[in-house]
């Protein structure tokens, strides 16, 4: 719904009353590839993951939008890898966890894929400006019972390639099985980075469509400097200002869509991102992960 939902009208079980088109880009054509009902990749998933990215290469998609996270394979490198090469934007959430004294086993730090440099990783920024960690927040530490997510970030070397969009305060759809209830509906908790995701993949997808006849012209569509192209577009006309640790939190800064499609942007070969790799000792991968509890 974030990224290409269409039109609503006012009684539709909405929060307000408001009505037009919710998704960023509605015109779009999606290509829903579900690999599991969690969002962690874990084993099982990533093989089911890894076919997924390459059937969405297949198909010559623009941009792959991606709200899953967790360890790395090098089966995975390998699909990032063939989808930068392509000129396909990757952007991929940066992962959540949650404001509770023993939550020690899930990464506060970025995840993978959304690690990977070749990946654009989607953080979050909340409706005050301040980003989408309690530790951050102005004027709220903690709330009832701790029972809270937020979002994933860091390290600094990672947020190089992050770019932050809003949650929790978008409209999510809901789907309910009571008949007392209308079936859907919208709420606005659409918590999560992954909630951030699809309004920046929304952006890229913009980008490419704007600029479509001059990506051809230079020769970028089907390489790589197609997906750096998107990609410098949206680290550059991002808001840094927001707040003062702006890049600790934010990377390059908040999403700014439409200021990103006010240049093209050219691209030198030095530009090429770093290939994504997994070390030969998945171990380490692991400790990576989990750098913030030590």
């Amino acid at each position: 719904m974030i990224l290409a939902g269409g039109m609503v009208g006012p009684n539709e079980g909405r929060y307000d009353q408001n009505s037009g088109e919710v998704g960023a880009i509605p015109f779009a054509e999606i290509v829903p590839l579900r690999i599991g009902d969690e969002v962690f990749l874990i084993q099982g998933r990533l093989d089911a993951f890894v076919q997924a990215m390459y059937r969405a290469i297949d198909l010559q998609c623009d941009v792959i939008s991606i709200s899953m996270g967790g360890a790395p394979t090098r089966k995975m490198a390998e699909a990032i890898n063939l989808a930068y090469e392509k000129g396909i934007v990757v952007v991929a959430a940066a992962g959540n966890n949650f404001n509770v004294p023993l939550d020690i086993f899930v990464p506060e730090e970025v995840v993978y894929p959304s690690r990977f440099d070749r990946v654009i990783t989607a953080v979050g920024a909340t409706a005050n400006q301040y980003p989408y960690d309690f530790d951050a927040q102005d004027d709220v530490k903690s709330f009832p019972n701790g029972e809270q997510m937020q979002g994933n970030s860091g390290p600094a070397s990672v947020m190089k390639t992050a770019i932050a969009a809003y949650t929790p305060n978008v409209p999510w759809a809901t789907v309910s099985l009571e008949e007392t209830d209308p079936k859907y509906s919208f709420s606005r908790r659409g918590g999560g980075t992954s909630s951030a995701t699809p309004q920046i993949a929304a952006a890229a997808a913009l980008y490419i469509v704007y600029y479509r006849n001059q990506l051809i012209a230079e020769g970028y569509n089907d390489t790589w400097k197609q997906a750096e192209s998107v990609r410098q577009a949206l680290f550059s006309s991002a808001d840094s200002k927001k707040i003062p640790e702006s890049k600790k939190y934010y990377g390059n800064g908040v999403l700014q869509a439409k200021k990103a499609l006010s240049k093209f942007i050219k691209v030198t070969d030095d530009q090429k991102a770093e290939r994504a790799k997994v070390s030969d000792s998945l171990i380490g991968e692991f400790i990576a992960l989990y750098t913030n509890l030590f």
